[in-house]
């Protein structure tokens, strides 16, 4: 069922952690989440007071997600995030002035990858590690986005980002699918 707290906060965890339903938190400590595995099952997590949403462990979307933070809450993923074998799904997020970490890969391995990746604002974004999805679009960035390793697409939407700044480092991007690489 649907939780609606100051925060949701899980120090440790050696097994999987599944969020179903909606979660909302009003405090700085947000939505922050340690397990080996976290699945995110088509749910919608909202962090205001200036909460992050942060997940420490291999993240797996099982259905469509939308993370939202406000003020400088960051949203960060630690490990791998991927989608549930061979369905695509989206993710959507929203971190306003705050911002947004991909540390591991991102839709990597065999029948992993997401489908739309959404960035409608944030300050910085910042992708470590090799990122395989539908399309990776960021409406707006008040900072600096940076890519590090490559980007693989495959729908018409492509690699669209916006920002202040943007740095690609030694990458290679890939849009198949008559995707764009565009970058404003």
């Amino acid at each position: 069922s649907t939780i609606e707290a100051a925060s949701l906060v899980q120090t440790a965890g050696t097994g999987t952690t599944t969020l179903r339903d909606d979660v909302t938190t009003t405090a700085a400590a947000g939505v922050n989440i340690t397990a080996a595995n976290i699945n995110l099952d088509g749910l919608t997590i909202a962090a205001s007071g200036d909460g992050v949403a942060r997940f420490a462990g291999a993240t797996v979307l099982n259905n469509d997600t939308v993370i939202t933070t406000t003020g400088t809450g960051a949203i960060t993923f630690t490990s791998t995030l991927g989608s549930a074998a061979n369905e695509d799904n989206t993710l959507a997020l929203t971190g306003n002035t705050g911002n947004v970490v991909f540390t591991g890969a991102v839709g990597a391995g065999a029948n992993l990858e997401l489908g739309a990746v959404s960035i409608v604002s944030a300050a910085d974004v910042t992708a470590s590690s090799t990122i395989e999805a539908a399309s990776l679009v960021q409406a707006a960035g008040s900072g600096t986005t940076t890519l590090t390793n490559d980007v693989t697409t495959t729908a018409a939407a492509g690699v669209n980002i916006t920002a202040a700044n943007i740095t690609l480092d030694g990458l290679t991007i890939a849009a198949s699918g008559d995707g764009v690489a565009r970058f404003a």
